[in-house]
């Protein structure tokens, strides 16, 4: 799954400053029919959100808000089923029987709304049982870490994610990718490299971010991204291996 509101960001500036007249970050509440029981699932829409969310801590994952917020997980408290938005559509009857098998495994319905506790612990398993590919898990383990991080305050369990997404951001990178895309994975190589403590890996990936050759819209040549560089600037300077630290959350 990919944010639909996510933007390249050879034009991020101009969309933020768009986006800039948004003063907070809002959802609107509702319901939808619950695809595995009689019940009925979370349906929480966006309503407004701003700039500033792409310079929250999550940037140093590459992940953005709102796919860090417990009301963008819809959760369905008859069955226990947890997905992205999107993700509730085009379920297959084979994958269905086995996320049928894993909930009935995993889960026990309390009675009430489902806490984000309860969510996360639901989660990664539906997603490992829908067989979600590559392009997918280099996303969410990202996500993964920054909850681990954040909400938890288990920079073990984060680091152990993000060894996860690197050998998949590092094996994206052997491929096709667009020029923004190929400096954001750079960039995220970069700053896991350092997290894990690999020096020469840290400089080789940062470096490589900081002088990428692109062309843009006009036809000019351009070297780098600012916001990636102001990022990996942040990373050389706090040197190797000093994670970035944020106080944790209460997400019962």
């Amino acid at each position: 799954m990919k944010l639909k509101l996510k933007t390249g960001f050879f034009g991020v500036f101009a969309y933020l400053a768009f986006l800039s007249s948004a003063q907070a970050t809002t959802f609107s509440f509702g319901e939808m029919d619950d695809p595995f029981s009689d019940g009925v699932c979370e349906k929480n829409e966006i309503v407004s959100y701003g700039s500033y969310i792409y310079w929250w801590d999550s940037k140093y994952d590459g992940i953005y808000w709102p796919v860090t917020d417990s009301y963008w997980l819809w959760g369905c408290p008859d069955s226990g089923f947890v997905a992205y938005p999107s993700d509730f559509e085009n379920i297959s009857d084979e994958k269905r029987i086995l996320i049928e098998a894993y909930l009935k495994e995993n889960y026990t319905p309390s009675g009430g709304e489902m806490t984000f506790r309860e969510k996360r612990t639901l989660i990664e398993g539906l997603y490992h049982v829908r067989e979600m590919g590559d392009e997918f898990w280099v996303w969410f383990y990202r996500v993964l870490a920054y909850w681990a991080d954040t909400l938890d305050g288990d920079q073990e369990k984060a680091l152990e994610y993000r060894a996860k997404a690197l050998a998949l951001i590092v094996k994206e990178l052997e491929g096709f990718l667009s020029d923004d895309d190929k400096i954001k994975n750079l960039f995220l190589a970069g700053e896991y490299s350092r997290q894990m403590g690999n020096e020469e890996q840290m400089h080789f990936y940062f470096s490589r971010a900081k002088n990428f050759k692109w062309t843009d819209e006009e036809g000019d040549e351009q070297i780098g991204i600012p916001y990636y560089n102001e990022l990996i600037q942040e990373g050389e300077e706090l040197g190797l291996s000093v994670l970035r630290t944020t106080e944790s959350e209460d997400w019962s």
